[in-house]
């Protein structure tokens, strides 16, 4: 029997599975499952697997970081009241923003709309160094990203930036001026680009990228699956370098 999660998703266009994150638009989506696409051909392992989806919150003005509190609120509710037959959970969802001002203003309207969702449980920002939660407390985890990331205080993060410099730099050789500004800081580079910059990065990852230029989605994805209580030890990062 299908259940209330799956009708809904389904009127939304979306694949749902035991673990699901939420992020802003489908140019997120892309990178997740390009990099699922190359670690599948070197391995012969599905990096999303059948347990595990990143979902678009919606298209266009549909998305974003808004998009993202919305699509989790509904999906939370529903999901509370869609259960097996010994109570637990079907679906569990989280949300993932990228740490950019709008971002970090999003993240902290939607965590403190409810007293049951929590940052580091249920929301998450993304960081240079992603913490992993391990069965611990919300408080704990925040804690974590603090400590990891104490160097990337002043530093904005977003999707792109988990893409290897050696993609940047072939990007960069007839795209500098898709490149607004950009800032390093402990050897960790950020970059925010034009909107048609965004989609022409996509076209060079598609293009050029090999598994080692995606490393660190291989290693976002690892902590994303332990927040979610998903097993991780079936993945293994390829040696870095050319």
């Amino acid at each position: 029997m299908v259940g209330i999660v799956e009708l809904w998703a389904q009127q939304l266009g979306w694949r749902v599975r035991k673990g699901n994150v939420i992020v802003e638009g489908e140019s997120d989506v892309f990178y997740f499952e390009h990099t699922a696409r190359l670690y599948k051909h070197r391995y012969d392992i599905d990096l999303l697997g059948d347990d595990f989806s990143v979902i678009a919150a919606g298209k266009g003005n549909a998305g974003g970081v808004d998009g993202v509190n919305e699509r989790f609120r509904a999906a939370r509710e529903l999901a509370v009241a869609d259960v097996h037959p010994d109570g637990t959970i079907k679906y569990r969802f989280i949300g993932l923003f990228d740490n950019d001002e709008q971002g970090r203003r999003a993240f902290s309207r939607g965590a403190g709309l409810s007293r049951r969702v929590e940052g580091y449980r249920d929301l998450f920002l993304l960081h240079p160094v992603m913490p992993l939660a391990n069965g611990a407390t919300a408080a704990t985890v925040k804690q974590r990203a603090v400590d990891l990331n104490k160097n990337y205080l002043h530093l904005d993060w977003e999707i792109e930036d988990l893409v290897a410099p050696e993609i940047y730099r072939l990007f960069e050789a007839e795209h500098s001026h898709e490149i607004i500004k950009s800032k390093t800081i402990a050897g960790k580079t950020h970059r925010d680009l034009t909107w048609t910059g965004k989609f022409k990065l996509q076209q060079y990852v598609r293009e050029y990228a090999e598994l080692e230029d995606l490393l660190e989605f291989i290693v976002l994805i690892s902590a994303l699956r332990n927040h979610l209580r998903l097993r991780t030890d079936h993945l293994q990062l390829p040696v870095a370098g050319r």
